[in-house]
């Protein structure tokens, strides 16, 4: 194999140019401006000085910082006109709802109740028997 000026054998790593870390933890060039920095070149600087992204501040993006705790299963049954599901996960329902063990939803608006009395109440005055849409 024959190795041309300006060329690099092949399964050599490309000669980076030097580069120092900056104070934020940001990549510089020599003369200490900003370069745009590609993910490989980033990983290949990393390779070579022995730098994680961690050890200059990059490494957790803030998703770490904002630890959430598991929601828990709230609403234990719903009921869909005449059939009745148990829930699987959380439901975002607002407060006087989401304490409930059990959720009615009536079958052609989707609104929900608390209370079954209340979705019979809704039935009699409704007009539509169909689904929305």
């Amino acid at each position: 194999m024959i190795a041309m000026s300006g060329t690099t054998p092949r399964g050599a790593p490309p000669a980076l140019p030097s580069m120092q870390l900056g104070a934020a933890g940001d990549l510089l060039s020599p003369n200490g401006t900003d370069v745009k920095v590609t993910r490989r070149f980033k990983r290949k600087f990393e390779e070579i000085h022995h730098v994680t992204s961690e050890d200059h501040g990059h490494g957790d993006h803030g998703h770490e910082k904002e630890h959430h705790e598991p929601k828990i299963k709230n609403i234990q049954v719903v009921e869909l006109g005449r059939y009745e599901m148990d829930s699987w996960y959380y439901s975002p329902y607002p407060e006087p709802y989401a304490s409930q063990h059990k959720l009615y939803i009536c079958e052609f608006t989707l609104k929900y109740f608390r209370k079954k009395k209340t979705l019979i109440r809704h039935l009699a005055k409704l007009e539509v028997r169909h689904p929305p849409g």
